[in-house]
């Protein structure tokens, strides 16, 4: 889903909440892609050298700009929609790794149309263990029913290549998101492919 910008937006909602004079740049937001709200906002308060930050108002500034304007913003990058029906033709299982709440990601798939493609979801509600540790990546496997080494992680983010690569998965990075510079992806958070667009996925298949 193409939330990109909805990200940007929300995440500028919270930069005033924190300092009314800061200001994040495209940079800054595409390094916490992948991450708790609350974990991002906890660095973010650090490296401006803010205390006492009221995660809980965070959180609620982050997701009433982010729910009042879901629609305006939000819609599917080209070729997804193409690519998941292809994907379940040929039996594959779909399952989301998310760290966001599972009832936010499911609006969002069922609003995009692309929800009855997925069957397990795997979400902020689910684990205190978020990426880039593996253990999201292992849980959606199990609920799956699936070896990790039989299933692969795809992400547009460095933390989503790390919890993959950590569970044993297979990894391919997209080139579409605001995380693009594969450059810059090291250790192990380097993935196995890159993908310029989501058909590509069915040659790896």
């Amino acid at each position: 889903i193409d939330t990109n910008q909805l990200i940007m937006n929300a995440w500028q909602c919270v930069a005033k909440m924190l300092n009314p004079n800061m200001q994040l740049k495209k940079e800054d937001v595409a390094r916490f892609f992948g991450q708790t709200l609350e974990d991002a906002t906890t660095i973010i308060a650090k490296e401006n050298n803010i205390e006492n930050v009221d995660l809980v108002k965070a959180s609620k500034v982050y997701w009433d700009y982010h729910t009042t304007h879901h629609n305006e913003i939000v819609g599917t990058f080209p070729q997804i929609k193409d690519t998941l029906n292809s994907l379940k033709k040929l039996g594959i299982k779909l399952g989301i790794v998310t760290s966001g709440s599972n009832n936010n990601c499911e609006i969002e798939l069922d609003e995009c149309g692309i929800l009855k493609y997925f069957d397990a979801i795997v979400g902020s509600d689910n684990t205190k263990l978020h990426k880039p540790d593996p253990f999201p990546a292992l849980l959606c496997c199990k609920m799956l029913n699936v070896n990790p080494s039989e299933a692969i992680m795809v992400g547009d983010s460095r933390h989503d290549i790390a919890c993959g690569n950590r569970a044993g998965c297979k990894t391919v990075f997209v080139s579409w998101s605001f995380c693009n510079d594969a450059k810059n992806l090291n250790d192990d958070e380097k993935p196995d492919y890159i993908i310029n667009q989501a058909s590509e996925l069915l040659n790896l298949i």
